[in-house]
């Protein structure tokens, strides 16, 4: 079996597919892997167990504007595409939501794809469940979706571990972990203070304010780390004046960074490339999300991290927000950073506060990656409502909608762990679902209706465009309902997304797989109506 796995987007993404790549070798120890991937981040794949090639585009040929340029580019991209299908794949992965990647993935001929694609007909299609939930989930960020190394595992049909979560090591890697090990010091804590957005930035006067702190403390030795993008702010931090901080800003290769980094106790960081290899390489990370940064879905895929989150109800906010109070980056103290750092090494629970919430990652009841708080507390009926989501999107990627077996139940009792959970009232909720429900009803009768019309003569076919007809009228309504109760959307852009993926056959099929969908649609609303009328009546 020869694998192609697509990623043309930045660092971090690349990390995340980690568990892919290793899985694949996992599950199919003769598998070959290769993997394509942009020319500024192609460093990284080096320290891939499991890639046995690494072909890399020019990335400042793809986006420029330039004329002769993108000529050239065009010839970049034909090429590329000629050495790919040489390879002969079987399976093409793009685990990525990209125009690019899903165009080459397009170009490139393989027996099965996975992930997001062009068609013939110049449209994105998708052709994993797992893709098509990671789009529908982009509409909400606050909501509890999964980590993106979950996602991208599933989408190959890789059950991801924490055990496929790691680099290959290297002797200057080894080297780099021995050099952070001579340091006298009992903790040894990294920084670094950078990130790909500005919105995704705390302040670097913070930064400095809490290394300035920490160094109070005779037994930390504290490091800081940063690449080309933030070599300006090397002099910034040269007045610190102490023995136990060295700053590394500028001066170490990408394999050294994996190799310091792996020698540390402890990674403070915003969400960034670096922090996925503290996090792969097992180093407890305090990771501090703003703006935009769901840390649901990139969080440090550990059990050993810690995220501080802003309690704010925009944030996460979307990636085209113009935000002109940054609230999030001003919630999030020196001091709720440095209690983080310092309860790593106590044990002890970092615990909210009136401007910010501490959350730890574990495993959920499916086995995937799910961030909760760090210390016991009332969970808020909108976190509530929000988990009871959850389950039914695992119920329906991983248990195909099995409604045999309590979910609910079961779910709750995992919550209980946690959280001290409220009687809420769900009742606006439940009457919303009702309403959505009766409009999903007709619409799955006339898809019914529409399945036992023959086409024999003109006037059954006059019959079954009136009855298209209808049923596109009553599907805009739907979805027009949808969008009102929009806590709910992701599922309807679900379905959209399955049912623009339905393949080219005969009507009578077509209609079937249209079907599907909408009882699963269907399904969805009702098992989340169900669960909320119990816990209403108090029966959790």
């Amino acid at each position: 079996m020869k694998y192609l796995i697509i990623n043309l987007t930045r660092m971090g993404d690349i990390i995340q597919t980690l568990t892919l790549s290793n899985g694949i070798k996992r599950k199919h120890p003769n598998a070959e892997v290769h993997y394509l991937v942009t020319s500024s981040f192609k460093k990284i794949l080096e320290y891939f167990p499991s890639v046995d090639k690494v072909i890399d585009i020019d990335d400042s040929v793809l986006v420029s504007q330039d004329s002769d340029t993108f000529l050239e580019g065009y010839s970049v991209i034909e090429s590329c595409v000629r050495e790919l299908n040489r390879e002969k794949y079987d399976v093409v992965i793009n685990p990525v939501v990209s125009i690019q990647s899903s165009l080459l993935g397009y170009l490139v001929k393989a027996d099965v794809k996975r992930g997001m694609f062009f068609n013939k007909n110049r449209e994105q299609s998708i052709s994993s469940d797992w893709t098509a939930f990671h789009l529908a989930n982009e509409h909400h960020l606050g909501d509890r979706t999964l980590n993106l190394v979950d996602i991208f595992s599933e989408i190959g049909k890789i059950d991801s571990t924490q055990e496929d979560y790691h680099f290959k090591s290297t002797h200057k890697m080894q080297n780099c972990h021995k050099i952070i090990s001579k340091y006298p010091q009992k903790n040894k804590i990294g920084f670094h203070i950078g990130a790909s957005r500005s919105n995704k930035t705390w302040e670097v006067d913070k930064f400095k304010r809490v290394i300035e702190s920490l160094l109070s403390d005779k037994n930390n030795h504290l490091f800081l780390f940063g690449g080309y993008s933030e070599i300006e702010l090397k002099e910034y931090f040269s007045d610190i004046h102490s023995n136990r901080f060295t700053n590394f800003i500028g001066e170490s290769s990408l394999e050294e960074l994996i190799g310091y980094i792996s020698g540390l106790d402890a990674f403070v960081c915003n969400d960034t490339g670096p922090m996925h290899i503290a996090a792969a390489a097992g180093i407890p990370v305090v990771n501090i999300s703003l703006g935009p940064v769901s840390l649901w879905e990139t969080g440090p895929y550990t059990d050993k991290g810690t995220m501080i989150q802003a309690d704010i109800n925009c944030h996460p906010c979307s990636f085209s927000t113009i935000c002109d109070h940054l609230s999030c980056h001003k919630m999030i103290t020196e001091k709720d950073v440095i209690l983080a750092v310092e309860n790593i090494f106590s044990g002890n629970p970092s615990k909210d506060n009136n401007r910010v919430m501490f959350w730890k990652s574990q495993k959920d009841i499916f086995g995937f990656q799910h961030s909760v708080p760090h210390c016991r507390r009332e969970i808020r009926k909108k976190e509530l409502f929000f988990e009871f989501k959850r389950v039914i999107w695992l119920m329906t990627l991983v248990k195909n909608l099995d409604v045999k077996v309590n979910w609910g139940q079961n779910y709750t009792e995992y919550l209980q762990k946690t959280y001290d959970i409220s009687k809420y009232g769900f009742n606006i909720e439940i009457r919303e679902l009702e309403k959505l429900l009766g409009l999903l009803d007709e619409v799955v009768k006339n898809i019914k209706i529409l399945s036992t019309q023959k086409t024999t003569d003109k006037k059954s076919v006059d019959r079954i465009q009136n009855i298209w007809m209808q049923l596109k009228e009553l599907k805009s309504e739907l979805f027009q309902a949808g969008r009102e109760f929009s806590e709910v959307f992701d599922f309807f852009y679900y379905a959209q997304f399955q049912e623009s993926n339905i393949k080219d056959s005969s009507f009578r099929r077509q209609v079937l797989d249209m079907l599907v969908i909408y009882d699963n649609l269907s399904l969805q609303l009702k098992t989340l109506s169900q669960y909320l009328r119990r816990f209403n009546e108090n029966i959790y």
